[in-house]
């Protein structure tokens, strides 16, 4: 089991293996909040942080997606090092935990593509190439991107395919 620990102004991630096993403790990034943590497979541990970056002197969020490997005991930072501000919008994680479909931007002026990331490689493959307008991209419980969103400010506009190789088509 994962849970959450403070101690004074710092985050802790502890890992309690269920065999018995010596307890895992993983500092979060100096000045990091966590997000969010789950699992990806009985192996790997997600774990979601924001920190705050520098934009145009503004202050803003960053999150970025961590995952830490219990039988190899690697933490490593997941996705491109140049990406926009979301680095943690997860879609799906396979069962095995093998992969999962998350959406990047390249910067913070783009619309986000979704790839699949093969978690212990890093390796980032696109599937759905960023299409202008859609912010959100939305995936079905077998690893499917079937709907993508454009909100703007007079309408909301989905765009749906009913398989993985159709393309997307406006629907409202």
């Amino acid at each position: 089991s994962a849970y959450m620990e403070r101690a004074d102004k710092d985050i802790f991630i502890s890992i309690k293996p269920v065999d018995g096993g010596a307890s895992i403790k993983m500092a979060l990034p100096a000045k990091h909040n966590l997000n969010w943590y789950r699992w990806a497979g009985n192996d790997v541990l997600l774990i979601s942080q924001t920190g705050i970056t520098q934009i145009y002197g503004f202050e803003v969020p960053l999150s970025g997606l961590m995952s830490y490997n219990l039988v190899t005991r690697k933490l490593q930072q997941l996705g491109p090092k140049k990406r926009g501000l979301a680095g943690d919008d997860v879609l799906y994680i396979e069962p095995q935990g093998k992969y999962m479909l998350m959406t990047m931007q390249d910067s913070i002026f783009d619309p986000p593509a979704v790839y699949r990331v093969d978690i212990a490689a890093n390796k980032l493959t696109e599937i759905v190439k960023a299409q202008s307008g859609i912010d959100t991209w939305l995936a079905d419980k077998r690893g499917i991107v079937r709907m993508g969103v454009d909100y703007t400010a007079s309408a909301l506009k989905i765009y749906y395919r009913r398989n993985q190789g159709d393309k997307f088509a406006l629907i409202t």
